[in-house]
């Protein structure tokens, strides 16, 4: 039974990065292997960083994780609007219309008889330009992420 928990307790620290002594989950396993050494005895305390309440550390620890969630699900949200938002942007600006029931794709010059038919040959033939103006939309969320897990690590 001690050695299944001392397994149990191993894993923690190696997949989940999570001190057992401390009820504390690190940002990753090198900033757990900084603090406490990668093998720091499970059944031993350690003095010189022990917290008084360990339930009251572990609260404060779910509630920073929770709200780095709710952060992330945020992000994420916004982000898929803005991706659709700059999908949409690309078709319009680079469906043109000539006259009735003639569109030009600037990008490549061909007259087409309706947008929905510009739209078709954009994806067809200008799919990775419209990736790249896609994929401008995702920028702002890689910034918020990082700071987010900076939060997090910090909390």
């Amino acid at each position: 039974c001690e050695s299944r928990l001392h397994l149990l307790l191993l894993y923690l620290r190696r997949v989940l990065a999570f001190d057992a002594q401390l009820a504390v989950q690190h940002g990753s396993p090198a900033e757990l292997i900084s603090s406490s050494g990668e093998w720091a005895a499970a059944a031993f305390p350690r003095p010189e960083r022990s917290t008084p309440d360990v339930a009251k550390a572990a609260l404060e620890r779910c509630a920073a994780h929770q709200a780095y969630l709710q952060a992330l699900g945020q992000q994420d949200k916004e982000t898929a609007a803005a991706a659709v938002a700059a999908g949409e942007a690309f078709y319009s600006a680079n469906c043109l219309q000539i006259e009735e029931g003639k569109y030009r794709c600037p990008l490549s010059g061909k007259v087409f008889r309706g947008p929905a038919f510009v739209r078709k040959h954009i994806d067809n033939k200008h799919a990775s330009k419209l990736d790249a103006e896609v994929a401008a939309a995702f920028e702002p969320k890689f910034k918020a992420y990082f700071l987010a897990a900076d939060a997090r690590v910090s909390a």
